[in-house]
């Protein structure tokens, strides 16, 4: 698909706690989006892919911790990535247990 005018442009967070505990609660991670298919990954600092979050016209996702395994992440500071086609927005998540 190609982007529509504005797409990512204003498509972005909003405003979500960047501290959380898997073991305790779940990091509810919202977005905006106007119009297209996106995806929500979360990377480790070293870039490795930990979690695909959601693809589709979400706005709202939960993330409780865990890698595509299931298992619990280490404590650490990880990267939240919305993608759109050739755009990506990254947030800064402290996981802490």
């Amino acid at each position: 698909p190609t982007p529509s005018s504005g797409s990512l442009a204003e498509t972005g967070f909003l405003p979500f706690k960047n501290v959380f505990n898997p073991m305790k609660e779940s990091l509810r991670i919202q977005f905006t989006l106007t119009a297209g298919d996106s995806s929500l990954i979360v990377f480790d600092r070293t870039g490795n892919l930990i979690r695909n979050l959601d693809k589709g016209n979400g706005t709202l996702v939960l993330w409780d911790g865990r890698n595509n395994s299931g298992s619990i992440v280490a404590s650490g500071t990880y990267i939240v990535v919305l993608k759109q086609w050739d755009k990506a927005i990254k947030r800064k998540v402290a996981v802490v247990k």
